[in-house]
């Protein structure tokens, strides 16, 4: 019998409230709420209409430092697209210190993109080594 192993969790509180000031600013134009989905559905939040329908998701993350381009885990994209195949919305937002940017995630852009092997090597857990897409960083919509 195979026992899945259990991933320890790194997110903060601190990770949880930058991910709600995110998608505060990003659902803007798209949505009309949001509401914070269980870990076990791999995207943090979903989308709400106006008449309480789940319209899309969104993954949200902070980043300290600005680069040419925004990775993000194939597995969380794999996740996002799966939205996408069925209909919704699915969006990629990010705040760099005090500017935040979205991105439409769709199969088609996913398609463009390059994935690269990368991750953390600062909390020696292996599994912090998967496959990244980089979304570069000209494809967002700046958010005011």
């Amino acid at each position: 019998m195979h026992v899945a192993a259990v991933r320890p969790t790194y997110e903060t509180e601190e990770n949880d409230l930058a991910a709600l000031s995110i998608v505060r600013r990003g659902i803007k134009g798209i949505a009309s709420s949001f509401a914070k989905l269980p870990r076990w559905y791999r995207v943090d939040y979903a989308l709400v209409d106006q008449q309480g329908g789940m319209i899309g998701v969104a993954e949200c993350k902070q980043r300290t430092k600005a680069y040419e381009t925004v990775f993000l885990s194939m597995g969380k994209v794999m996740t996002l697209l799966d939205y996408e195949r069925i209909g919704m919305q699915a969006w990629f937002m990010v705040s760099l210190g005090t500017v935040a940017y979205r991105i439409q995630v769709t199969a088609e852009l996913v398609g463009r993109l390059d994935t690269r092997m990368g991750g953390r090597f600062d909390r020696g857990d292996g599994d912090d080594r998967e496959p990244m897409v980089h979304f570069p960083l000209d494809l967002f919509t700046k958010l005011d």
